[in-house]
Parts: C-alpha cells; structure tokens; sequence
C-alpha cells in the first residue's frame, strides 16, 4: 500500500512572515527577512526603464516607486493571510501571538517609533521609514521583548521597550555637545535605528534603492582582498 505523503504547509512570503510572527522568539531568520521584502515588492512592483532609452529592461533595470500607505497594505495582506491559515492550518489554531505581534508592529510601534524621533524624523514623508527590513527588526524587536501575548494592557510598554531595543546606533550629536570637547553618554532620543537597506544573507531590501544597492555589494565582493 502506498504512502500517502503528508501535506506540505503553506511557504508563501505571507505565510513565512506569519508563522515567524507566531512562533518566533526574535531570532534572526534571513528567510523571513526576505520574504518580508518580497511582500512590498508584490505592492510595489518595478515599473519603467531604470535609464534613458532602455525600453525593455529586466526586472533588475527597472524602476520602483516606493507607496506612502506600502506598510499598511502588508499588513492587511498579513491580516487577511492569517485568517485564512487559521482556519484551514493546524499550526495556526492558535494565532494569538501572530495577532498581537502585527497590531503592535503595525498599529502601535511603527506610529510610535515616528512621534519618539519627531525631531529627527519630521521631515521624513509617509512611508520612508516603513520600509520592508525596518517592519522586520521592530517585529524582531518585540519578539525578542516576549509574551504574554493576550494582555494588550502590556502593549504600550512593549512598545517602549522595543523602541529603546531599536535605537542602536548614535548618528548625530547636538552642535554644543560636539564643540564643548567633554565626553558624555548620548542621551536616549540620540539613539537611532537606520533604516536597513541591505542584510547579510538576506540581500538588498526591495525599495527604490535596491539596484543601487545590490550593485555596489557586487562591485566590493569582487575587488581585491587588498582594497
């Protein structure tokens, strides 16, 4: 009698997300990160030549405009993925987690991260931050802070915790701290995350810079060692 193979889950870049979402602890999983890129990209599929007179470029030499409301589809992408795996895949019965990591992402801590850099980030139009591999290290962020998941009364502290998480990088100082010549501990709102655009291991992020970007990590892994 044959074997009847079991069923295969689920591996679209909806799917991926989601089940990291649901059963993830934060760590760093390139395949989600990717898959994550693969979502805006289906958003905001590359349009046009890439330069003057190509007129029937590949994907590679073609254009993307970045969508202000981008994040905000994936998640309703996301949102209606997650019901449909809940009611037809075991392994999302449960679906709390998921649940609460995309209200927190997507709801709360990507609005919240822009109002905590208002000064910083106050020029920087819809969607400049949302962008594919910054969605992916705050629901890292938030993942690695933990449950409970079922008690949105702990939300906003989550929220806080995964900013300050978030904010690892000291880009600029004020100008009377440069020039006092004493040293001092930067302060917490002098703490940033740049928005990532490339990952080892995962490659450039989709985005109006990915071509750009992909290119240049080509041009440095083959120069000389020496260089």
């Amino acid at each position: 009698m044959q074997q009847q193979s079991k069923p295969s889950r689920p591996t679209d870049a909806a799917a991926l997300v989601l089940g990291y979402c649901n059963f993830s602890s934060g760590a760093f999983d390139p395949t989600v990160w990717r898959a994550m890129s693969d979502l805006f990209a289906a958003i905001e599929p590359a349009s046009g030549a890439g330069s003057a007179g190509n007129t029937g470029g590949t994907n590679d030499e073609q254009s993307v405009t970045e969508c202000p409301t981008s994040s905000e589809q994936v998640a309703a992408v996301l949102g209606t993925r997650l019901d449909i795996l809940a009611a037809s895949e075991p392994a999302f019965r449960d679906s709390t987690q998921a649940r609460a990591i995309l209200e927190i992402v997507f709801s709360r801590l990507l609005p919240a991260y822009r109002e905590y850099h208002a000064d910083l980030l106050e020029h920087q139009p819809p969607g400049a931050i949302e962008r594919p591999f910054f969605v992916m290290a705050a629901a890292q962020a938030v993942l690695a802070a933990g449950g409970p998941w079922d008690e949105p009364e702990r939300y906003a502290a989550l929220v806080q915790s995964s900013i300050l998480q978030l904010n690892d990088y000291v880009g600029w100082r004020p100008m009377a701290v440069l020039e006092n010549g004493r040293l001092s501990e930067p302060y917490g709102h002098e703490r940033v995350r740049p928005i990532p655009l490339f990952i080892a291991g995962v490659g450039a992020a989709h985005g109006r810079y990915k071509n750009l970007v992909a290119g240049a990590i080509e041009i440095l892994a083959s120069a000389p060692p020496r260089l």
